[in-house]
């Protein structure tokens, strides 16, 4: 229990667990008492043109506005026309649904339990959010148009998978979803999503596909340098060296990489799964090799301390998000705010309270002494305090230390 995070008070965090597993279970398949008459809203559709493996080709998708309510949902003029190079000889195309469900006494936006996909009566596609393991709870990045929730913050489901995704929620899916489709065809497509309570949405809807020429997907990747799911890629010369393993990519991303002042690899819009390793030189070392540390920056100019280890005059961290890199210096201590107190107040009763800032390498410990002995404190990130409250037996005077220290060892 706790109010951190997007919290408005104390509240308890629950889960349902299988023992063995360990596997994170739908806590509302155990028949609590939690009124829900309302059904899923489909807020939109979302088409695509896919390789065999799933991939998302790039320029090939159209975002369609959905209307209706009360578990009715239709699209304009119940009719979805794609161009004939959303479709191509070894690929096909696929759908998802920007698509949410909410209780009766709850404000907060929940997921489909389940969802069904149907082109012509035949069920290509289902889902079931029975439970999830955590060491695939990551791959809900390529579950989600990720692009879509990063940007818009919309919900969009796919209702086809890529060959490497390893999510335990998908039930039926032919051809892992991917609809192949011809040009100058019509196809009747249905999707529905229901909760737990079995209140249903469903939205249907007339595919055309027009008429012209397939995308050969022969060249797809032939005009410039890509990284791909399940190949490696290493780089290196005097200014950066870079290791990236398979597995690390949900789909094909073009490669860039650039060396001037900072070292670039990566869109930072693109998630990735793991780390991969990155190691940048230290030129003109002037100070202890504990007081340099990596810094990321994104496209927003957001600045990140990546820390990391120096050895040989490099200095090497494995990071989980593309962007621009740099060597930085951190030589200044953490700044310690008290809030409350002063020295030699009377603070029997009393909870202090203090602010800890660290603005380049980040916080990594922090401590309170009293005559010695270690006490337990309160961190409050929102408000970015320290509390704690002296023990009610203490009488007297007492030396308290009020410690904090950074990635790069500086201490205050």
């Amino acid at each position: 229990s706790g109010n951190t995070g997007g919290s408005t008070a104390p509240h308890l965090h629950f889960e349902i667990r299988e023992t063995e597993s360990e596997h994170a279970l739908n806590p509302l398949l155990f028949n609590f008492n939690i009124k829900d008459t309302r059904k899923p809203t489909i807020r939109g559709v979302k088409v695509y043109g896919l390789t065999s493996e799933g991939y998302r080709i790039l320029g090939k998708s159209e975002r369609h506005n959905v209307f209706g309510s009360g578990g009715n949902f239709s699209v304009s003029n119940n009719k979805i026309q794609i161009p004939a190079s959303f479709t191509s000889n070894s690929g096909g195309i696929g759908f998802a649904f920007d698509a949410t469900d909410q209780l009766d006494g709850a404000n907060n936006i929940c997921g489909i339990f389940k969802a069904a996909l149907l082109m012509d009566g035949d069920t290509v596609f289902t889902q079931n959010m029975t439970e999830i393991h955590f060491s695939s709870n990551r791959q809900i990045n390529t579950h989600k148009d990720y692009e879509e929730y990063h940007n818009r913050r919309k919900h969009y489901q796919k209702a086809f998978k890529t060959i490497h995704n390893p999510l335990p929620i998908y039930r039926t899916t032919k051809n892992n979803g991917i609809l192949n489709v011809s040009p100058n065809s019509v196809h009747q497509m249905k999707y529905i999503c229901q909760d737990v309570n079995g209140n249903k949405a469903s939205i249907s809807f007339e595919l055309e596909v027009l008429d012209g020429v397939q995308t050969d997907l022969e060249n797809l990747y032939q005009n410039q340098k890509y990284l791909f799911p399940d190949s490696a890629y290493m780089d290196f010369n005097d200014e950066h060296y870079v290791l990236f393993p398979p597995g690390l990519l949900y789909e094909p991303t073009p490669l860039l990489i650039q060396q001037t002042d900072d070292f670039v690899f990566g869109n930072d819009d693109i998630p990735l799964q793991e780390n991969y390793k990155l190691m940048l030189p230290i030129k003109k070392q002037k100070y202890s090799d504990e007081k340099y540390y990596i810094e990321r920056i994104d496209s927003n100019n957001r600045v990140y301390a990546e820390n990391g280890v120096v050895s040989d005059g490099w200095i090497t961290k494995w990071v989980r998000d593309f962007g621009r890199f740099r060597v930085a210096i951190d030589t200044i201590p953490p700044i310690i705010t008290r809030k409350n107190f002063i020295n030699k107040a009377n603070v029997k009763g009393k909870t202090l309270i203090w602010n800890v800032e660290d603005l380049e390498s980040g916080l990594v410990d922090y401590d309170v002494y009293i005559d010695g002995k270690w006490y337990l404190l309160n961190w409050e990130p929102k408000r970015q305090s320290f509390y704690f409250k002296p023990p009610a037996e203490l009488n007297g005077s007492h030396k308290i230390l009020i410690r904090a220290i950074d990635a790069c060892g500086n201490n205050n």
